[in-house]
């Protein structure tokens, strides 16, 4: 494994990380009432985590499958995870915005 490849995967997991600390922020605000939120989104909360991980290690199995070396399995894994929590935090941030 290269640096380069060493940092993506760093980068990625930093991102995952500090995503999914903002969607748990936003999900406590949207619990205690201080950010109302649409009643679907307690609902939602519950269903995409499944999906999620689903989707993540359908990614994973693929990359391995297709010969990638370790990191570059767990990148792809991430990255899934990762455009989830990322849709996430901006649909948080901003309910109104259109989807």
């Amino acid at each position: 494994m290269r640096i380069e490849d060493a940092t993506r995967l760093g980068t990625v997991c930093w991102r995952l990380w500090s995503e999914s600390q903002a969607v748990i922020a936003y999900r406590l605000l949207d619990v205690t009432g201080l950010k109302p939120t649409a009643p679907s989104e307690l609902a939602r909360m519950a269903v995409e985590k499944p999906l999620a991980f689903a989707e993540a290690t359908f990614a994973a199995t693929e990359a391995a499958m297709r010969g990638r070396r370790p990191d570059q399995i767990a990148v792809t894994a991430l990255e899934t995870l990762q455009a989830r929590t990322g849709a996430n935090s901006r649909r948080l941030r901003n309910p109104e915005a259109p989807r």
